[in-house]
């Protein structure tokens, strides 16, 4: 196995170290304090609060090298400090460039996933399934930006079989400008619906963005594309090895492979079964959007000749990570965690799911939507009047954006409850949900509503 050394960054960056052994293996790499480890090098990154006003910090917790700007290692005073310190022109720039030349290094196929909704979840199966057969990599948690891509290129070695790379963008042209640096053999383009608006504007240039992994995909790899999707199907045109996959034949015109599910049909855990090349697939994980990724793994993995044996058995006992559709069963109650993080389409879908699952009532815990830029009102308000549609018994909605969606729910049906914020609804909990209650609770990342969750425990453990 080969990994990154401190002498190959050397090397490939044209910095110095000569007192750091350059033999020694460059990972695992940190740049958060907070989390580093004895043992692992700190990239001093400027970004929000400057790197490089915690190198004390990492020497202290036992970094072995760090990785600074190098005007900042020629005005380090001490020589201690001096010793562990590699220095570079710029240490973002120097991150991305280290990566892409590692990148070149590793000459096996590499999966890119991106999308507006499901990316982690589809690339964690995807990953789960090929290790049936294959040495795979795959990006750690969401590592999937313009730092974490780099830093999951530089965590393979060059001896595994294949990799898995999620790639996210929250502005116009971020995915052409990740796949530069991981040049994608094959691609995956989970969804195309209204995310991260603020960054993007309209839904044409999400589309667009998302699209130009598929323009990266080699002339030997696949464009792996849900055919549902009528987005993804025109951003995948021009692709001359496409295999699609949905619940339905394959649309008029398609020129590709295709993999198509039937039968699919919900427990009363809203765990989904279907049927597969005459097979049924079963799956741990509740709602329609788990049966999408569960399919979307399932071609990427017979794609690559995994035997569909060991694929409906690695299917069957996949779990969602915290956050993401976890199913938390409680002494009285049932909570859908789906707190991750939230958009219009990601919402409707959780709350699908939620009408999915039996119970006394159906509890909807829904707080603010961000990124949404000038579209936020009005999609909070879509959201509000589109709750009736849904099997729903209560809906509360959390946060000053959500009193919109509330306003406009309460217009359609009775029991529907704002509360300004997380602190004020954790302390009133008791009252609004009930033994025998099923709550699902999703909102974006900054509403911090995995408090709720914990509140939850805490009441009905």
């Amino acid at each position: 196995m080969t990994l990154p050394t401190i002498g190959w960054l050397c090397d490939t960056l044209g910095a110095d170290a000569p007192d750091l052994p350059h033999d020694m293996p460059l990972g695992p790499i940190s740049i958060d304090t907070r989390t580093i480890k004895a043992g692992d090098t700190f990239w001093a990154l400027r970004a929000q609060r400057d790197g490089h006003d915690f190198v004390p910090d990492a020497l202290e917790r036992g970094a072995k090298a760090i990785v600074v700007d190098a005007n900042r290692k020629r005005s380090s005073a001490a020589q201690s400090l001096r010793a562990r310190m590699i220095g570079v022109r710029d240490t973002t720039a120097a991150l991305t460039h280290a990566a892409g030349v590692w990148r070149s290094r590793c000459t096996y196929p590499f999966i890119g996933i991106t999308g507006s909704n499901g990316k982690t979840s589809t690339k964690d199966l995807i990953v789960h399934l090929l290790a049936v057969r294959f040495r795979v990599g795959g990006t750690t948690g969401n590592l999937n930006n313009q730092i974490g891509v780099p830093l999951t290129l530089l965590a393979f070695p060059t001896d595994l079989d294949m990799a898995v790379v999620e790639m996210g963008a929250s502005y116009t042209g971020e995915i052409g400008e990740l796949c530069e640096i991981c040049r994608p053999t094959h691609g995956l383009v989970t969804s195309i619906s209204s995310a991260h608006l603020e960054g993007f504007g309209s839904i044409e240039a999400v589309a667009e963005t998302k699209g130009q992994l598929y323009d990266y995909v080699s002339d030997q790899g696949f464009a792996f594309v849900p055919t549902d999707d009528s987005l993804c199907v025109i951003q995948s045109s021009a692709c001359t090895a496409k295999i699609g996959y949905a619940f339905s034949p394959a649309p008029e015109n398609w020129t590709g492979g295709h993999f198509a599910a039937s039968e699919l049909k919900y427990d009363r855990l809203g765990r989904a079964q279907f049927t597969f090349d005459q097979q049924s697939v079963e799956i741990g994980i509740p709602g329609q959007a788990a049966a999408l990724t569960a399919l979307a793994a399932l071609t990427v993995a017979r794609s690559f000749d995994v035997p569909f044996t060991d694929c409906v058995h690695a299917i069957s006992e996949h779990r969602s990570a915290r956050g993401r559709l976890d199913v938390i069963r409680l002494n009285d109650i049932t909570v859908i965690d789906d707190s991750y993080n939230a958009n219009p389409a990601s919402m409707r879908a959780a709350v699908h799911t939620l009408s999915l699952v039996h119970g006394q009532r159906r509890v909807a815990i829904l707080g603010d939507m961000l990124e949404l830029g000038s579209f936020a009102e009005r999609e909070h308000q879509r959201l509000g009047e589109d709750i009736a549609s849904y099997s729903v018994d209560v809906a509360i909605f959390v946060g000053p954006l959500s009193k919109l969606a509330a306003e406009a729910a309460l217009q359609v049906r009775a029991k529907v409850h704002w509360i300004e914020n997380t602190a004020d609804f954790e302390g009133g909990i008791e009252d609004l949900v009930k033994c025998g209650d099923v709550v699902l609770v999703k909102a974006s990342r900054g509403m911090t509503m995995e408090r709720i969750v914990d509140r939850l425990k805490q009441v009905f453990h």
